[in-house]
């Protein structure tokens, strides 16, 4: 079956056989695809659904919790993952010397 590598992806977007209204970004271009967004805008919903030939936009009428606006606050939820990452990180870091310390007190 035939596919495409990210090289043959980048060469279509360079000579506009793949548009998009804004630029593509370098993150979107994966080893044999190629991540699109449909909207800058992003719903939490209350369960997940079968659309069962309803409009989607009717569906998320119904079951939507939030929207989000993923150009202002992708980059706030992208900053606070990082430092609760950091913070996991410390931790560990934490319960390994006090693990260490365990094994030294106790060992003798």
């Amino acid at each position: 079956m035939p596919y495409l590598i990210n090289k043959d992806i980048k060469n279509l977007i360079k000579t506009n056989s793949i548009r998009t209204s804004s630029s593509f970004n370098k993150n979107q271009i994966q080893p044999a695809s190629l991540d699109l967004s449909l909207s800058s805008k992003c719903y939490r919903i209350k369960a997940s659904f079968i659309p069962n030939n309803q409009p989607i936009s009717k569906i998320i009428n119904e079951l939507s919790l939030v929207q989000i606006d993923l150009n202002k606050e992708f980059v706030c939820l992208f900053v606070v993952c990082c430092l609760l990452f950091v913070v996991c990180c410390l931790l560990c870091v934490v319960c390994c010397v006090l693990c260490v310390v365990c094994c030294l007190l106790f060992s003798q």
